[in-house]
């Protein structure tokens, strides 16, 4: 009784068909239906990858893994492992396998001599355009609902779902219930299409259409509408969804900027500063892309692949280490396509250990955290106290000029304060020169006053960073924010700088402070930006009476060795041992360090 409530006449001319995809009754009711009625031509519910998978069942169980997702298949495993699980969840223990009924409709009409027409949608285009429907959470939720939820509620019998509905229709309402933006897709879409394909091939005589139960309502409906209209709608039923096209512009354009950035640096002389990051870079990301890779236990080819991938992948966002790491895991310890259905049960975590499939993804995402890590470190280390013990093992110093007496740069100052005016060029000039901020200064002038009123005398003096030979703030420096360069001078890189204040701390000319905007140290830099170019620092240009002199200390023949030679000079506190390269001509001690009571600024 049941199964002829799922025999639909249409008019004379066409007959519908509901089954039950694991039912033998549904079996026996398509070869009663072929035999009594007779029709000139059997429609059955089926594309041409689904008639394969059910032609030759273990035809993916077999078949490398890496074929299958290179055919773009990989739906395929996704569809029969959902189908496998709903038929454990609904206690269906026939002995057909779900489908057989659409292949008895095949062979019945076969051996009638009736020919055969495949109507549905190919599956793969199905769930592609349901995924691209869908949110990430409605994927995931997706996925748990149709592979790893269980089922609680009595065991349904055959007439019972046979009465209803069919177990891929039953599947794909529990897909449209946790995720409805993708429902229209798997139930109305397919409805109208099978309506819409029946509607093409009606002309052709008496037609039989076997059909899943859960759309004979559905393809009713439909068929109500005017034919021309729903065979109308195949063309664009049957369009895959546009690929974006912004990870291409990505991998275009993330390439050419770093290009352009390496290229720039070469220009403006901060290829030491690359140097550096790069060998951090190798270092740090090599080195936790390969232990990821290697907790996941990986194959030895597949943490060489990803420790070398990791440096270059890092730098993009559209590509990542721990794919290449998969890949060749893949490639070398290949999957089959019963490993993959296996491993989407998940019934155990051990799975990404002993399921190859699950060794491949945890391959990849161990590498990828790996190598997210290593990115963050060395991209972000200047934001964290915690990282300082990494600079120090990893990250080298920055370039360190060497000893007197090499034939080297060696800048320094000399400061003739018999010709200082105490005007202050030098100082306004350092602070629209490096935009400094209100109420710090990288060079200022201290004044003093000595004697008694009325003979009373005034000395000016300029202090700033000293350029120290042996430098106590870089090597005090937890980041490596500070270090002297090859040329002598001592330079800063902000984005190292976490704002500790240990090389104010060292520093015995008080020549540090915290930039109120940035929240890093800065200081006096030589200007170095100027120097690369052949141009001298701001304060020298700037100077009215030329009471500053700066130039190459090594080189006998500069104008501020000839000054040297020529006058008698004294340097800040030189019982701190820094070998500072500022000079003073004819200053008094008081005018060097003043005390707090008698000094202006």
């Amino acid at each position: 009784m049941g199964a002829q409530r799922n025999v639909v006449d249409i008019d004379d001319g066409l007959r519908l068909v509901g089954t039950a995809h694991v039912s033998s009754v549904s079996v026996e009711l398509v070869r009663q239906q072929i035999a009594e009625w007779r029709p000139d031509l059997v429609a059955v519910e089926l594309c041409e990858s689904r008639k394969a998978a059910l032609l030759e069942p273990d035809g993916l169980d077999n078949e490398d893994l890496l074929k299958i997702l290179n055919e773009g298949r990989s739906h395929m495993i996704l569809l029969q492992s959902a189908l496998a699980a709903e038929q454990r969840r609904m206690g269906i223990a026939s002995g057909e396998k779900p489908g057989a009924e659409l292949l008895a409709a095949i062979e019945a009409a076969d051996e009638a001599g009736v020919p055969v027409e495949l109507i549905d949608r190919d599956v793969v285009i199905t769930l592609r355009r349901a995924w691209s429907k869908m949110g990430f959470r409605e994927k995931f939720r997706v996925l748990d609902a149709l592979l790893w939820q269980e089922d609680d509620e009595e065991e349904a019998s055959i007439e019972e779902l046979l009465e209803d509905s069919d177990m891929l229709s039953n599947l794909m309402e529990e897909a449209r219930e946790v995720a409805p933006a993708a429902g229209s897709v798997l139930i109305d879409e397919r409805d109208a299409f099978l309506a819409g394909r029946i509607q093409q091939i009606r002309g052709r005589g008496k037609v039989l259409a076997v059909i899943g139960a859960g759309h004979l309502e559905g393809v009713q409906d439909q068929l109500s509408e005017p034919a021309m209209e729903s065979a109308s709608r195949l063309k664009e039923l049957s369009e895959e969804p546009g690929k974006s096209i912004w990870p291409k512009v990505l991998m275009i354009a993330i390439p050419l900027f770093l290009l352009g950035a390496v290229a720039w640096m070469g220009y403006t002389g901060k290829m030491d500063a690359l140097k550096q990051t790069a060998a951090a870079w190798l270092v740090v990301n090599a080195s936790l892309t390969g232990l990821g890779v290697l907790l996941a236990r990986g194959h030895p080819l597949s943490i060489l692949v990803g420790s070398v991938a990791s440096p270059i992948t890092s730098l993009n966002p559209t590509l990542a280490a721990g794919w290449f790491a998969g890949y060749t895991q893949l490639k070398v310890v290949a999957p089959t396509g019963r490993d993959a259905q296996e491993f989407l049960a998940l019934d155990s975590a051990s799975l990404f250990w002993r399921n190859k499939v699950g060794k491949v993804l945890l391959v990849t995402m161990l590498g990828n955290i790996g190598s997210s890590i290593g990115t963050w470190i060395v991209s972000f280390r200047h934001s964290k106290p915690a990282c300082m013990w990494l600079e120090k093992a990893h990250l080298p110093k920055g370039p360190v000029r060497p000893h007197r007496g090499r034939t080297m740069v060696n800048y320094g100052f000399v400061i003739d304060n018999r010709k200082c005016i105490g005007c202050h060029a030098c100082t306004v000039a350092c602070k629209s020169e490096h935009d400094v901020p209100i109420g710090v200064n990288r060079t200022h002038v201290k004044y003093i006053e000595k004697g008694t009123y009325p003979d009373v005398t005034r000395e000016f003096s300029v202090h700033r960073c000293n350029h120290c030979e042996d430098s106590p703030c870089t090597t005090i420096c937890p980041t490596t924010a500070l270090f002297t360069r090859e040329d002598g001078i001592v330079d800063f890189d902000d984005d190292r700088c976490i704002g500790c204040k240990s090389c104010m701390q060292a520093c015995p000319y008080d020549a540090l402070y915290i930039d109120p905007n940035k929240g890093t140290a800065a200081k006096c830099n030589y200007c170095a930006h100027r120097i690369e170019h052949s141009y001298e620092p701001s304060c020298v240009v700037v100077c009215p009476v030329e009471a500053i002199i700066s130039g190459d200390l090594d080189d006998p023949n500069s104008s501020i060795s000839g000054y040297l030679n020529e006058h008698e000079t004294i340097v800040r506190k030189p019982e701190s041992g820094a070998k500072p390269n500022v000079f003073y001509v004819e200053t008094s001690e008081d005018s060097l360090d003043p005390h707090p009571d008698r000094a202006l600024r």
